[in-house]
């Protein structure tokens, strides 16, 4: 929901995009269990410096848990139980970025002078497995546009972007954090 910022805001800060990352590369630890990395680094800093692990522009947020929830029997419960395990770890990786999103926060800056700055989740990335978990659509649908799965990989055909209600239904549904 968007909202008029009033003449009475403060002015002169600084957005920080936060950007997550995930690949199920299972890591094997803690007595025989699995989990997945999440990664966070922010938008401000060149691609040139994020992308080398060497300069340590990302950090481990979180381990991601991994189960197959064999226990549940229908296949659709499964993968819905299995999404929203998804959501409730991300939205809490995330919450602590709600208020200072919000209201801004001391940082220094490279000179050293205090400044606001307003962090706020950016992009999420992964490969296509985590595209579909963040956006909650089914494997074999495009999570940017309307092309049926029949038709994904071919060239030039003409497509629609899923409209803003699809996205706020989803949203507002909790299938997107």
């Amino acid at each position: 929901m968007y909202r008029n910022v009033s003449k009475t805001k403060k002015t002169g800060a600084t957005i920080i995009p936060i950007l997550l990352s995930s690949d199920k590369t299972q890591v094997t630890m803690f007595r025989n269990k699995s989990a997945y990395p999440i990664y966070m680094t922010i938008g401000n800093l060149p691609k040139e410096i994020r992308r080398q692990p060497s300069r340590n522009a990302q950090i481990l947020v979180s381990y991601l848990p991994t189960t197959k929830l064999e226990h549940i029997t229908n296949k659709a419960a499964q993968c819905r139980c299995l999404a929203n395990l998804f959501h409730a770890c991300v939205r809490h990786i995330v919450e602590p970025l709600i208020v200072p999103g919000k209201d801004g926060m001391s940082i220094a800056s490279g000179d050293g002078v205090l400044r606001r700055g307003h962090p706020l989740l950016a992009c999420y990335i992964g490969d296509y497995p985590e595209q579909l978990l963040v956006t909650g659509m089914k494997t074999g649908e495009c999570p940017k546009c309307d092309i049926p799965s029949t038709e994904l990989g071919s060239k030039d055909l003409p497509f629609e972007m899923h409209p803003t209600q699809f996205t706020k239904a989803c949203r507002d549904a909790g299938k997107v954090f």
